[in-house]
């Protein structure tokens, strides 16, 4: 079956100014079976990338991220959603950026806090 390789990245900006980048937010990231792939990291210069290797093509992928922490001064305001987040490989191998996209959840998962945002 063939496979590829893809790169999931993700950034932490002011939502007043997307090109202020915050450092000290922490947060987690599941897979779609639910394993912690990271735990409690913080961001980077405001950003994260991991590269995920030997993934089936044509297919869906699924990522929980939930933000455990906010940097001093701000407010934490995603403390009651997590943000899922799908990437379609297509039968290419490429990422499909038309169908991969991102959900704001209740934390329950009761309903959608959020309409589903376009993954660029």
């Amino acid at each position: 079956m063939p496979t590829t390789s893809y790169t999931l990245k993700i950034d932490k900006v002011d939502a007043d100014n997307n090109s202020e980048f915050l450092d000290t937010a922490k947060f987690t990231l599941k897979n779609e079976l639910g394993e912690t792939l990271v735990n409690n990291a913080a961001f980077t210069n405001g950003q994260y990338s991991q590269t995920f290797s030997d993934k089936v093509v044509n297919k869906e992928y699924v990522y929980t991220l939930t933000e455990n922490d906010v940097p001093v001064g701000y407010e934490k305001v995603f403390k009651d959603v997590m943000f899922e987040i799908h990437i379609n490989v297509n039968k290419n191998g490429a990422v499909d950026t038309s169908k991969s996209y991102c959900d704001v959840l209740c934390k329950d998962r009761s309903k959608t806090a959020a309409q589903q945002t376009a993954i660029v």
